[in-house]
């Protein structure tokens, strides 16, 4: 599944670029994230508990940045699987910040697959679940950049990037992102 858009956060981009590789952020902003740490220099692991339809499971996954220009770009590759039958998902995404003022514009693109039970409940559910999550990650996100703020991120109704691996680690296509996502 090929996802692409983009999503406007109410932050200088800077400020989003090291929430964006700040696992203590990334955590407190993804949805139903129960750890996520740094392995090695740009490589990460996390575990989220969450529902995609009739499957209710955690998720592991380990994510790897790559093709690193701060604060610009980077890519994600991931893989995560789900406990017991629940399924797994891998791929990869492109992510890019574009500084507009006072807020961050985020592009993204994203390729994943998923298997197991996950790919039986159909893309569209999955699709569903990722834009819930989504909208989520993306409210914890702008409130955690500003807690004093009553703005929060706004997109254009697809699925970010960051989401995309957060939806890895649920076992869907951000996150993604991600989000991620997010």
């Amino acid at each position: 599944m090929i996802l692409e858009g983009k999503y406007r956060i109410p932050i200088e981009r800077q400020a989003v670029w090291e929430a964006l590789v700040d696992p203590v952020a990334l955590k407190a902003c993804i949805p139903g994230c129960k750890s996520f740490m740094e392995k090695a220099e740009n490589e990460y692991a996390a575990e989220i508990h969450t529902s995609i339809g009739p499957i209710n499971s955690s998720f592991t996954v380990n994510i790897t940045l790559s093709d690193i220009k701060p604060p610009e770009s980077y890519r994600i590759i991931g893989q995560g699987k789900g406990a017991g039958a629940a399924g797994f998902a891998s791929g990869q995404a492109t992510i890019e910040l574009i500084e507009d003022g006072t807020e961050t514009e985020l592009h993204y693109t994203a390729d994943t697959k998923v298997g197991g039970k996950l790919a039986q409940v159909g893309s569209r559910l999955i699709e569903t679940a990722a834009q819930k999550l989504a909208g989520r990650f993306f409210s914890n996100f702008a409130r955690h950049l500003a807690p004093d703020s009553v703005t929060t991120a706004t997109g254009d109704g697809t699925v970010p990037a960051w989401l995309w691996w957060a939806a890895i680690v649920t076992g869907g296509a951000l996150v993604l992102v991600y989000w991620l996502y997010a």
